[in-house]
C-alpha cells in the first residue's frame, strides 16, 4: 500500500498573508516541492469572489493558475486546487486538458450540513475530467449517523479520495483511530483516504504519523505545510513528514530543496506572521470551540482566564459554527 504526502503551503499558509505570497515566491515554493518529489502540491483556492492575481494563491478560475504557472514543469507531481463548496461556480472550472490545464486535482471542502450538495458538486467536477477529493471539514462534529450518510454518498459518487479534516486540532489517537477504522471498513476499497491536521494540541505531526501507520489495504495521503505554515495553530510540518516517511517507509523525498525555500521564503514570512501552537488556539481546542470565539472575546478586552471560562459554557450546537450574535449574548451585561 502507498503512503503519499500532499503539501498545502500555498493554500493553507495563505490564511496568514491573505494569500499574497508574491509571484516569485509562489514559483520558488512550487519548484522546491517539485524538486523534493512531493506527490501532490496544492497551489491555492478557487474562489470566484476574488479577482485574478498572479501574486495571490486565491483566484476565481482554473485559467488563472494556467497563467500563473506558465512554463513551469510539474515533473510528474500532481497539482491540486481547493474549492470551499459554494464559493466557486462550476462555470469557472474549465474542462481538464492534460496538455493545457495546470490543475489536475480539486479538493472540495464542506461542513456536514452541506455534504449532499458538495458530493453532487464533486460529481460535476469529475465530469469535467478532474480527480476530486471530498474533504470532511470538522470531522469531530460527525456522529455515527452522519458518517453513515457520508459513506453512502461517497460510494455513490466515488471521489478519488476522502479526507478527514481535523479543523480545530481536536483529535486524540483513539478518536483518530475510530474515524479511520469506520471509513476504512465502509468506503469502497479503491477510494483513497487522506488526513489534514491542525496543531492546537501539538498533535498534528504525531497524528499524521499514526494515520500513516494504520494503513492496511488502502492508499493514504497526509497533508503538511512547509514549517507548519497554516491557519490558526498551523499544520504538520511537511519537512518532518518527509524525514519520517524516508526513515520509516523507505520513501525518497529530497528534503534539501524544502529546507532551502524555508530559509529563503518561509522564515522571512515568519518574522511578521504568527502561526503554530499558541495560547488562544489551545483554549479553543480545550473547549472545542471555533477560534473566532476566542478572538471575539479578546477584541472585547477579556483576559484568557475569563475567555476560557466563557468558552466552557458555549452551547455544543454553536461551538464549531461561529455565531457572532450568539457570542455577543455571552458578553457581560
Amino acid at each position: 500500500m502507498k503512503r503519499c504526502l500532499l503539501d498545502c503551503t500555498l493554500r493553507d499558509g495563505g490564511y496568514l498573508n491573505n494569500w499574497n505570497f508574491g509571484h516569485e515566491n509562489i514559483i520558488k515554493i512550487f519548484n522546491a516541492l517539485v524538486e523534493a518529489r512531493t506527490s501532490f502540491i496544492e497551489v491555492g483556492f478557487l474562489d470566484d469572489k476574488y479577482p485574478v492575481s498572479m501574486d495571490h494563491t486565491i483566484n476565481p478560475n482554473t485559467q488563472a493558475y494556467n497563467e500563473m504557472f506558465k512554463g513551469v514543469d510539474k515533473k510528474g507531481c500532481r497539482v491540486v486546487g481547493m474549492i470551499d463548496y459554494g464559493h466557486c461556480d462550476i462555470k469557472n472550472i474549465e474542462k481538464r486538458d492534460r496538455e493545457k490545464t495546470f490543475i489536475d486535482f480539486i479538493r472540495v471542502i464542506f461542513k456536514k450540513d452541506k455534504m449532499e450538495g458538495a458530493l453532487e458538486f464533486v460529481s460535476k467536477l469529475q465530469e469535467l475530467g478532474y480527480h476530486v477529493f471530498a474533504q470532511m471539514v470538522s470531522i469531530t462534529s460527525y456522529n455515527q449517523r452522519d458518517l453513515k450518510k457520508f459513506v453512502a454518498l461517497a460510494n455513490k459518487y466515488h471521489p478519488f479520495a476522502v479526507s478527514i479534516v481535523d479543523t480545530y486540532g481536536l483529535l486524540d489517537k483513539d478518536e483518530l483511530r475510530y474515524y479511520y477504522d469506520f471509513l476504512d471498513r465502509k468506503l469502497d476499497d479503491d477510494i483513497r483516504m487522506g488526513f489534514h491536521a491542525h496543531n492546537n494540541f501539538q498533535l498534528a505531526y504525531s497524528n499524521a504519523l499514526r494515520f500513516m501507520k494504520h494503513i492496511d489495504r488502502r492508499n493514504v495521503l497526509v497533508d503538511g505545510t512547509i514549517m507548519g505554515m497554516g491557519k490558526s495553530a498551523g499544520n504538520a510540518p511537511v519537512e518532518l513528514l518527509m524525514y519520517s516517511l524516508n526513515s520509516l517507509y523507505n520513501t525518497d523525498y529530497d528534503i534539501g530543496p524544502v529546507l532551502q525555500v524555508m530559509d529563503d521564503v518561509i522564515i522571512p514570512f515568519q518574522k511578521t506572521l504568527k502561526w503554530g501552537y499558541q495560547l488562544d488556539f489551545f483554549v479553543c481546542g480545550k473547549n472545542r470551540v471555533h477560534p473566532s470565539y476566542v478572538a471575539f472575546f479578546r477584541k472585547n478586552g477579556y483576559n484568557i482566564r475569563k475567555i476560557d471560562k466563557i468558552c466552557s459554557t458555549i452551547d455544543e450546537k454553536k461551538a464549531l459554527l461561529y455565531d457572532e450574535e450568539y457570542a455577543k449574548s455571552l458578553l457581560d451585561k
